[in-house]
């Protein structure tokens, strides 16, 4: 969260939501950033890898959101630490 915050810069607001259902975990992280809200969602067993897939499909948004990324072939860190 730390790196992505850091990106977005003054302004961004996070909330993360973990429970439980009959299915397992489920994790959701919300941001709102510049009148833009996003919502991830993952599930799975185990917290931590669930919190870590929410926060991979959030920053992939993000990077949809702004198109190339601005320095050409640097890689983000969805890139880098996230599977598809």
């Amino acid at each position: 969260m730390a790196e992505i915050d850091d990106d977005l810069g003054e302004g961004a607001r996070w909330g993360m939501t973990v429970g439980i259902s009959r299915a397992g975990l489920r994790t959701q992280i919300a941001l709102q950033h510049l009148g833009v809200s996003l919502d991830a969602r993952a599930a799975g067993s185990e917290p931590a890898p669930t919190v870590w897939d929410a926060m991979c499909r959030l920053e992939k948004m993000l990077q949809a959101r702004r198109g190339a990324s601005p320095e050409r072939g640097r890689r983000s860190h969805a890139d880098l630490l996230c599977a598809e």
